[in-house]
């Protein structure tokens, strides 16, 4: 009998092979199709492309973990192929020994409607708050953000589920090196003319290590978790940031790393930690000027003060003009130039650090350039 067939919200339940076993009364309709005719399908079959790959590398990932996902915003397919923007809400069960995945969702156009009367809103207030000229200045800037933040957070889901999807067929191509690398050993010194091979297998074989390592670290940051607090080991934090943006840092300048300190850790959450020191490098590197690259340098550290665990990241930069010190951390603002920064960046880190207890402070730089400092309680 299919559970809460009579509720006014939709129920969906699938195995672990993703093969859905229900769906109610409810839910089929604003699917537009009958229950019977869902019953053994793919549960890949609701979801677009991107909706797909979000679904494969958060949902299913958190359900294994932590046996629920709760308030996913994703977008279904109906019948006739229009997309149904819905939240939903999974949760893991046993049952006689097979694990059975529900939930239970609700179409979001309330929502919707909601956003846009909240950013109405802040217009509005916009307005009343300045003349007429630049309040319409700033309308448009409130909504630009407003749109810009949806933009860039469908980019990251969409980066993570191409993460996920680069795994797997990197599964084999690393399987198929390592094979063919044991094979070819025995004929190293039997074989001269193999040599030059042999080398080509071998950074073939480290190019895909890196690729590997790169589709962790951006697994590890994008990962959606619930708010919880569990011991994390800084320097693992801080070696996660730093494979992703070592690139973009050696395009301006020299990048030092020092977190020898060993079993430093915090209770926090590692994905959010990580966005944090990422931002943090990010906007190090930029602060750098590109004619003076030779000189440029960024440097990450961490170690123990007390009972508290620090994270430093400084630069040689031109640092902060004392006149927008009190400022920085404010939601959009910024002094980078139209397309290199939002104004959120800095804000959001302000506010993940606090909700772990800790603070995110802009320190006197001992020279030249910038200092920012997180301090967290050692756990």
């Amino acid at each position: 009998m299919t559970r809460l067939n009579n509720a006014p919200c939709g129920y969906l339940a699938f195995d672990d092979s993703n093969v859905l076993l229900d769906v109610n009364r409810e839910g089929a309709a604003w699917l537009r199709r009958a229950p019977e005719e869902l019953r053994g399908r793919p549960l890949s079959d609701l979801f677009g492309l991107s909706a797909r790959m979000f679904f494969s590398a958060h949902v299913l990932p958190q359900l294994a973990e932590a046996g629920r996902a709760e308030e996913v915003y994703i977008s279904l397919v109906c019948a006739d192929g229009s997309d149904l923007p819905v939240l939903l809400s999974f949760a893991r069960r046993n049952d006689g020994g097979a694990a059975i995945n529900e939930a239970v969702f609700l179409p979001i156009r309330r929502r919707q409607v909601f956003e846009r009367l909240l950013a109405d809103a802040q217009i509005k207030e916009v307005r009343t708050t300045e003349d007429k000229d630049e309040g319409t200045a700033d309308a448009q800037d409130v909504r630009a953000n407003l749109e810009l933040s949806e933009r860039l957070a469908a980019l990251g889901l969409l980066a993570a589920g191409v993460a996920h999807e680069i795994n797997n067929p990197l599964t084999y191509v690393q399987g198929n090196l390592d094979i063919l690398a044991l094979d070819l050993a025995p004929l190293k010194d039997r074989v001269p003319e193999l040599a030059e091979d042999l080398t080509a297998l071998d950074e073939a074989q480290l190019g895909v290590r890196r690729i590997r390592e790169m589709v962790a670290a951006l697994r590890v940051l994008s990962r959606v978790s619930p708010n919880r607090r569990v011991p994390v080991e800084l320097s693992e934090v801080v070696n996660v940031a730093v494979r992703l943006v070592r690139h973009e840092i050696m395009r301006k300048g020299r990048l030092e790393v020092d977190v020898a300190s060993p079993n430093l850790r915090v209770m926090g959450d590692e994905s959010r930690l990580g966005q944090v020191v990422m931002n943090l490098l990010l906007n190090a590197a930029q602060a750098l000027e590109s004619d003076r690259s030779a000189g440029n340098v960024v440097k990450v550290a961490t170690h123990l003060d007390g009972d508290r665990a620090l994270i430093d990241v400084l630069d040689n930069g031109p640092g902060v003009p004392a006149e927008i010190r009190k400022r920085i951390f404010d939601p959009f603002f910024t002094t980078k130039p139209v397309g290199v920064g939002t104004g959120l960046g800095l804000s959001i880190c302000h506010q993940i650090v606090s909700s772990l207890g800790g603070m995110l402070t802009l320190e006197e730089a001992p020279t030249e350039g910038a200092h920012f400092r997180v301090s967290l309680p050692a756990a």
